[in-house]
C-alpha cells in the first residue's frame, strides 16, 4: 500500500516503466483478489468468471482495433458512409491478423462456448457476440473479397458460426 502510494505520489525515484509494472502487479492482485471473492461468495465459478474475463478481451481488442482504424480513416474525409466501411475493413483485418486470429477464436472462444454451453453465457454477452456478427456480416461482403484477402476468407467460416449461433438461431436461446 505504501508503495503504491509513494509511486503515485512520483516519491520513489524508479524508471517509469518500473512504476507501470508496480501499477500492473497491484491492478492485477485487486483484480485477482476481486476474482476469488466472487468465486467465494457463491456469486459464480471461477470458470464462468474466468470465460466471462476472456470475453471481455475478446470484444476490448476487437472494439479498439476497430474504432481505431474508423477514427484516423474518417477524420478527413467528406464520404463518411463508404470510408468508414474501409476502415472497418482495415480495422477487422488488423485485428484478425494481429490480435485474435480465426484459428485462435475457433480453438479458444468456439470451443469454450460449445464446452460449457451456450446457456453459460449472460445475456448481455450474447447480446454482444449477437451485435459483433450482425456488425461484421453488414460490413463485410465476403463474396466479393473471395480469395482477395486469406485472412478474411479463413475468418468466414469462423464467422459464420458465430453469426448462425447468435443471430440466425437466437429465438433458440429466449435472449434479444
Amino acid at each position: 500500500m505504501l508503495t503504491r502510494k509513494l509511486i503515485k505520489q512520483n516519491k520513489l525515484d524508479y524508471p517509469q516503466w518500473k512504476k507501470d509494472v508496480a501499477m500492473m502487479c497491484y491492478i492485477g492482485t485487486q483484480f485477482c483478489l476481486k476474482i476469488f471473492h466472487e468465486c467465494a461468495t457463491g456469486e459464480m465459478s471461477i470458470k464462468q468468471k474466468l470465460f466471462e474475463v476472456y470475453i471481455e478481451g475478446f470484444f476490448e481488442l476487437y472494439e479498439t482495433a476497430t474504432q481505431d482504424a474508423i477514427q484516423m480513416d474518417t477524420s478527413h474525409c467528406s464520404s463518411k458512409a463508404v470510408v468508414e466501411r474501409d476502415a472497418f475493413l482495415v480495422g477487422l483485418i488488423n485485428w484478425l491478423e494481429n490480435y485474435c486470429p480465426p484459428a485462435v477464436i475457433e480453438k479458444n472462444m468456439i470451443k469454450l462456448i460449445t464446452h460449457l454451453g451456450i446457456d453459460t453465457i449472460r445475456d448481455n454477452h450474447f447480446v454482444k457476440f449477437k451485435q459483433w456478427a450482425q456488425e461484421i456480416h453488414q460490413n463485410v461482403d465476403f463474396k466479393s473479397l473471395q480469395n482477395q484477402i486469406p485472412v478474411l476468407e479463413r475468418f468466414k467460416d469462423t464467422h459464420n458460426w458465430f453469426f448462425y449461433t447468435f443471430v440466425v438461431n437466437h429465438t433458440l436461446f429466449n435472449v434479444d
